[in-house]
């Protein structure tokens, strides 16, 4: 099954249809309780809850919006409490312990991203990398 995440903002009603028509997982990350209501009347699958923590470029679906600046676990059980379709959360998750917090709080998935930058097959660079593992937080393997 092919899957499409869109960061920053929902994609044309004509595009999703598309995509929908060939059975593609539609999926859009959201920092707000209105942008994943938005997500949900565009008909998409599944929202990917990226709080705060996440790494840098979170995708608020307009420059000029509003931000709480909510942290992952908190926008996760919001969504999942509020919403109608399933929620990833996403942001600061590094580990099991991360991932079991993540499901106790009704998320379907976790979506990890700097926990694997560390991994060999990724382009990261060695001064970026360094950077990482010198973090007294950053946990690896």
């Amino acid at each position: 099954m092919a899957a499409e995440q869109s960061r920053i903002r929902l994609s044309s009603a004509e595009k999703i249809s598309a995509l929908k028509a060939t059975g593609t997982l539609l999926l859009v990350t959201v920092t707000s309780l209105e942008e994943a209501h938005a997500t949900e009347t565009a008909g998409m699958d599944a929202i990917v809850a990226q709080g705060i923590e996440a790494g840098g470029h979170r995708g608020i679906f307009g420059p000029t919006n509003h931000d709480d600046a909510l942290g992952t676990f908190a926008l996760a059980c919001l969504l999942v409490r509020k919403c109608n379709i399933p929620v990833i959360a996403a942001g600061g998750i590094m580990d099991g312990a991360g991932m079991a917090a993540a499901f106790a709080l009704g998320a379907v998935a976790a979506q990890m991203g700097t926990a694997f930058i560390l991994c060999p097959k990724t382009d990261a660079d060695e001064a970026y990398r360094k950077a990482l593992v010198d973090q007294p937080r950053f946990i690896h393997a």
